[in-house]
């Protein structure tokens, strides 16, 4: 609040932390400039967005409203230090447009390379509230494709269950990769020449919170009882 030359208040609104929500952004065209080639970077750092927080029944957030846990912040701050210790370029980073846990997933490791951010639509327009099981990676690929200056190095943060899909729209097939939905891991894939893929996983992160793993039971009140479930599995 600051007061002008009479004395009267004034309140001024401003923002402040990791944004919070992009899911009402309109996206800009595609606009592919027919003289240039097709953007294929060389090599995509592919990841599921860090741990998330579960609501309880009755919150009034959907899904995509949900964001960070103290444990997923943490390991987003680790996955930019990962990039740093092993000296990894970056030039590009893509983040699923709906979901709040994604974008926060990428912000500590934007502020530190300063690169551009695209938001891919992976739910192909129809915008639920709902990870998308069925993953539209044509928005992913277009945008991809549209890029310039294009990049040689891109990150793309996803969701668990759509993770194989966005491997397959950038045309490497990764059924038989391991370890492919779980938190904390780094799949890097690199493309030769002729754009025959190999991809090299590490992890990221001191937490050893896996997919599909029972979270940690948390007390609850009598109170509270039937308004939140205290054990489950992490499934997007």
């Amino acid at each position: 609040m600051t007061f002008s030359d009479d004395g009267t208040p004034r309140i001024e609104e401003t923002t402040y932390g990791v944004p919070q929500s992009n899911g009402d952004v309109d996206f800009p065209p595609i606009v592919v400039d027919p003289n240039l080639d097709v953007c294929e970077p060389s090599t995509f750092y592919i990841l599921r967005h860090t741990e998330r927080f579960i609501a309880a029944l009755g919150n009034g957030l959907d899904d995509s409203q949900e964001a960070l846990t103290f444990e997923g912040f943490q390991r987003s701050i680790d996955l930019r230090q990962k990039f740093i210790d092993d000296f990894l370029p970056l030039e590009a980073i893509f983040v699923d447009n709906e979901f709040i846990r994604t974008h926060q997933t990428a912000a500590f490791t934007e502020e530190l390379f300063q690169v551009p951010v695209t938001r891919y639509d992976a739910l192909g327009g129809d915008a639920t509230g709902v990870a998308p099981d069925d993953f539209d990676g044509q928005d992913l690929e277009e945008r991809i494709a549209a890029l310039n200056p294009c990049p040689d190095h891109a990150m793309v943060v996803t969701h668990g269950n759509a993770i194989v899909d966005v491997f397959n729209h950038l045309g490497f097939d990764a059924n038989d990769v391991p370890q492919i939905g779980d938190f904390g891991k780094l799949f890097t894939l690199t493309f030769d020449d002729n754009r025959v893929g190999a991809v090299n996983v590490e992890p990221f992160g001191a937490l050893e919170t896996l997919d599909n793993q029972p979270f940690p039971v948390v007390p609850v009140s009598p109170l509270a009882a039937g308004a939140l479930e205290t054990t489950g599995t992490y499934s997007r």
